[in-house]
């Protein structure tokens, strides 16, 4: 799990990318925020308690976490049950997407998961939608040449690439297609399957 400390200064380091008045705004938005649901485990009787939106959040959350107490992260994924691996890549995707486009999926760390999206999403019941994401992906794969090293990646070069990139070209007809993945992903969680709910506490 990632020590308190380490997540506030991780905070403080993406707030100090953004404008002042942004930057206030964002912490006046995090102090009004209610506590975040937290789970143990990945239970009916865990998750049976949490509305949709609660739920949704609190499952993110457990994966983060089990994420980020692993050296291998990807390892760490693909050790979890299967329904488990499509909720939390069909919600990353939708994220990173919804948010700033497929030039940002690809850009951020979020991209060495891109080889486990496709199938997900066709699993989550999504098919189009990882078709889309196919042509997406050829297309970063052909722009990464023109990419500088992780280690040399900035803010501003990240904002000029959308100058540059093709990537935009996907992103409206997948966010359309996204819309309903909050819904595909309840199912899963609905149907009560195995494959979804036998993970074992951390730690």
């Amino acid at each position: 799990m990632t020590p308190p400390d380490d997540a506030n200064r991780g905070f403080e380091e993406l707030l100090a990318m953004l404008p002042l008045e942004s930057q206030e705004a964002m912490r006046q938005l995090m102090a009004s925020a209610r506590p975040r649901p937290s789970l143990e485990s990945i239970s009916p009787a865990e998750l049976g308690h949490l509305d949709s939106e609660d739920r949704e959040i609190a499952v993110i959350d457990w994966v983060g976490r089990h994420l980020n107490s692993s050296s291998d992260a990807q390892l760490a994924l693909e050790s979890l049950p299967r329904g488990l691996q499509i909720f939390y890549l069909s919600f990353l995707v939708e994220a990173e997407v919804m948010n700033g486009g497929f030039n940002q999926f690809f850009w951020n760390s979020s991209s060495k998961y891109a080889p486990l999206i496709e199938h997900a999403l066709v699993e989550l019941g999504a098919a189009q939608a990882s078709s889309i994401f196919r042509e997406a992906w050829a297309v970063a794969i052909s722009e990464n040449a023109c990419r500088p090293e992780s280690g040399e990646l900035s803010l501003e070069a990240f904002s000029a690439s959308y100058d540059e990139t093709q990537l935009d070209a996907f992103d409206a007809s997948f966010c359309e297609l996204a819309m309903k993945f909050p819904a595909l992903r309840q199912n899963i969680v609905q149907a009560n399957e195995p494959t979804f709910y036998l993970v074992p506490r951390e730690g």
